[in-house]
């Protein structure tokens, strides 16, 4: 899943990684997955990928 905006983007070191990311990402990891984020003055990009299984 890929989501990318054009706003003002935040300072990512402000990122406070309570429950509700800490659990998304937990989660995420248990399929081998992996959450990215990034933000900029140009926006904020989320990526996550979960790989599918065979069958």
């Amino acid at each position: 899943m890929y989501y990318l905006d054009n706003g003002t983007g935040f300072d990512l070191s402000s990122i406070q990684y309570g429950a509700g990311l800490r659990n998304i990402r937990e989660r995420i990891e248990i399929f081998n997955g992996y959450l990215s984020i990034n933000s900029d003055v140009n926006g904020t990009e989320v990526e996550v990928e979960i790989p599918l299984k065979d069958g």
